[in-house]
Order: structure tokens, then sequence, then C-alpha cells
């Protein structure tokens, strides 16, 4: 009776071991799933901080071409203006240049 006593002690000495084993591990996994969340959550914080911070000189590299680009057309428009305000007087200057013929003959080959 006493080695039955000893097995059946014996027995559910192992059995505990075994479902504090299990407890154990599964606490384990818990904290382990738990930890890597925390690393993830880590990891995409300072990535989203680099996409933040990487847009933002995106955006302002693009504002400032905007920029330029709207003062380079801004100047390309301004010099049409100019040049049809300024067609006639230019046309008129060459033709004068042109139809201007000194008839006179000059000092150095009089002589």
């Amino acid at each position: 009776m006493a080695s039955f006593q000893t097995l059946k002690k014996a027995e559910e000495e192992a059995f505990r071991l075994v479902e504090d084993a299990r407890k154990e591990r599964t606490r384990r996994m818990k904290a382990a799933k738990t930890e890597a969340k925390e690393e993830i959550e880590r990891y995409r914080s300072q990535q989203m901080e680099k996409l933040h911070s990487l847009k933002a000189s995106s955006e302002e590299k693009g504002s400032q071409l905007a920029d330029m680009e709207k003062k380079t057309n801004e100047k390309i428009e301004a010099l049409r203006e100019d040049s049809v305000s300024n067609r006639k007087a230019v046309i008129d200057l060459l033709t004068e240049a042109a139809l201007k013929v000194e008839t006179s003959v000059p000092v150095a080959r009089k002589g």
C-alpha cells in the first residue's frame, strides 16, 4: 500500500510539474509576444519619424521648385509682353535703318 501511495504522490507531483511547466511556458510566450509588440511599435515609430522628416523635406523642396517655376513663368510672360509692346518700335527702327541711304560722297573719297 505504501508503494501505491508513493506512486500516486509521484504521479501527482509529475502532473503538477508538467502543469507548472505549461503555465510557465504560456507566461513566457505572452511576455515574449508583448515584448515583440513593443519592439515592433518602437521600430514603427522610428520609421514613421524618418518618413515624416523626409516628407517634410520633400514638400519644402517641392514648394521651392514651384516658386522658382512661378517666377520663371512670370519673367517669360513679362518678356513676351515687352516684345509685343515694342514690336512696332523695333520694326520702325529696322525699317528706317534699312531705308536710310546716305547719298553723299565720303570725305576720304573726295580727295
